[in-house]
């Protein structure tokens, strides 16, 4: 090998060595005292306990608790308590930044492709590189800066600045998962996107986690989900450092990130890592490095034999954090993910009429984000999605703040409209659809605030329901509404009610039924308009006084019936 050639790798060798040194530097911070007090100040720790304390009562059995002991009781409530750190991360302490608004119209601004030089402000508090902002509508061509996004690295001033994208959302939930005490890992991805990962004592693993994108031991998301070609992934934590780019990686694609691992040579890879975690741990004592030892191998094992093959890429979705432009461009979405169809069909079975009769009322209950069918309550779908046929740009929203929950766009979508839709088919029977009865719980916030619904059938018939913008009882309802649709107000939702009626043809099999949610004004636009809008109070109070009004209601005649 030549000179030239030798002093190459080792150049590669070196870099890659510091840019380890520099990450476990930087996990420093997560360990300060003061660090992790200004976060836990942060962080409504007592509530998010009793939402994690009351989801593993409700899903444990009386009959069963003799074999639950006090030690896994505890563990697997950490492990809740993890999930709701993450869901208020997410919905109520962060917010993602594609670029910053204008300061004089609030318009979204356009970078000027240049890097700022940090003010003495800047610098102070961790600033390495601003963004540069101009405004088209402000400024015109003249390309004047508007405003600048500083990228700090500090996690404490981002307790304060509470925005960013993927590198600030993981420097931030990093220190607030060690403040609460979890064992926490901040993973890098060479290929350019960043995450925690936090050790369960009940499942003995660690948990991949991302905060951007609120999900939890979903290891396979970027490479099967939004199509990244990984390369190199290195997870640092206070006392340890790993390589772990195989728990990211399906085992059938090894081969293929091998031959993209060409910065360094494997074996040089290895025996730094040993050599790094050796030096971090030389203070520890020997029960701890047994300990540690004994997580290693299990993980190793973990690698070669991945419980997370057996998820299949369908169920993967693309990026979700950062606009679809954004996504787009950076390879972290596919196309077919703007639209998403789970399709799920409402099939109406022999066997359902004989148990329900020949009226079905379905439910949605959005504080207990499930289905259920007629009074019986009986359960059919858990989750807002599992029963849906379509959907785009909405997310179910829970607000700590105001004890409130609700299905609404996406934040990070604000200003894009969404949509979903139920698929009813009647699959099994020799009845038809007699009439369809629609009542969605609506509210809006703003005057160009608009939900909108509509009903398609297998015999091409199309009804567009009139939209419902903001309502206020001083208005004349009728006629903003127009004769074919009602509003009604109800005591028990405090909110408006959509409630339509339809008689298909005889010859119908299935229906579709969408409801557009659109409009709304300023950053909170995304809220402005929201559907089965409840009390999250029902969660503490119970729910022995709380009123259900089906949103869809089939009424079936015979398909021998005359007329």
């Amino acid at each position: 090998m030549s000179r030239t050639g030798q002093g190459t790798i080792e150049f590669r060798q070196n870099e890659f060595r510091q840019q380890l040194i520099g990450l476990i530097s930087h996990f420093t911070r997560y360990e300060d005292a003061n660090n992790q007090e200004a976060a836990l100040c942060q962080i409504p720790v007592d509530d998010l306990k009793q939402i994690a304390e009351a989801k593993f009562n409700s899903c444990v059995d009386a009959s069963s608790d003799a074999d639950i002991t006090t030690d896994s009781t505890e563990s697997m409530v950490r492990d809740l308590l993890l999930l709701e750190l993450l869901r208020w991360f997410k919905e109520e302490f962060f917010t993602w930044m594609d670029t910053p608004k204008c300061p004089t119209c609030s318009k979204p601004t356009k970078i000027l492709g240049q890097t700022g030089k940090p003010t003495l402000t800047e610098r102070k508090n961790s600033a390495s590189r601003v963004e540069l902002y101009t405004c088209p509508n402000c400024v015109g061509q003249t390309n004047a800066e508007v405003a600048r996004f500083p990228r700090y690295n500090d996690p404490v001033v981002l307790l304060k600045s509470r925005t960013g994208r993927c590198g600030e959302w993981a420097n931030c939930f990093a220190l607030i998962c060690r403040a609460m005490n979890f064992e926490t890992r901040h993973v890098t991805d060479w290929t350019d996107h960043v995450w925690v990962e936090v050790f369960s004592l009940a499942q003995k693993r660690w948990l991949h986690c991302d905060p951007c994108e609120n999900k939890c031991s979903v290891p396979l998301l970027y490479e099967l989900g939004w199509g990244k070609r990984l390369s190199y992934i290195i997870a640092i934590s206070q006392d340890d450092i790993q390589d772990v780019t195989w728990r990211y990686s399906h085992s059938k694609n090894h081969k293929k990130v091998l031959a993209r691992r060409n910065l360094v040579n494997e074996h040089w890879l290895v025996v730094t890592i040993m050599a790094l975690r050796k030096d971090m741990q030389r203070h520890l004592s020997q029960e701890k490095k047994n300990i540690l030892q004994e997580r290693l191998v299990n993980e190793l094992v973990e690698f070669i034999c991945p419980t997370s093959d057996k998820i299949q890429d369908t169920g993967l979705g693309g990026r979700e954090s950062g606009s679809q432009v954004w996504r787009l461009v950076r390879q972290e979405i596919r196309v077919d993910d703007l639209i998403q169809k789970f399709g799920f069909v409402w099939k109406i079975t022999n066997n359902m009429i004989s148990n329900y009769g020949t009226k079905l009322e379905f439910y949605y209950d959005s504080v207990q984000d499930h289905y259920f069918i007629n009074s019986t309550k009986d359960v059919l779908k858990s989750s807002w999605n599992a029963g849906l046929y379509e959907m785009e740009n909405i997310c179910r929203k829970e607000e700590r703040d105001w004890n409130m929950v609700y299905l609404a766009r996406n934040k990070s979508e604000e200003s894009n409209p969404g949509k979903l839709s139920w698929k009813f088919e009647l699959s099994e029977t020799e009845l038809n659809f007699q009439s369809l009865e629609v009542e969605i719980p609506c509210t809006t916030f703003h005057s160009s605030a608009l939900i909108s619904l509509g009903l398609l059938n297998s015999a091409g018939e199309k009804e567009t329901i009139p939209g419902i913008s903001h309502i206020t009882l001083d208005l004349d309802i009728e006629v903003l509404l127009n004769q074919s649709v009602r509003l009604f107000l109800d005591s028990s939702y405090n909110d408006g009610v959509y409630k339509y009626s339809f008689k298909p043809k005889s010859n119908v099999r299935w229906v579709l039924l969408t409801c557009h949610v659109s409009g709304g004004n300023g950053t909170n636009a995304w809220q402005h308009a929201q559907l089965f809008r409840e009390s999250l109070e029902v969660l503490h109070n119970g729910d022995i006084n709380r009123k259900f009004r089906p949103f869809f209601t089939i009424n079936f005649t015979n398909s021998d019936a005359k007329g």
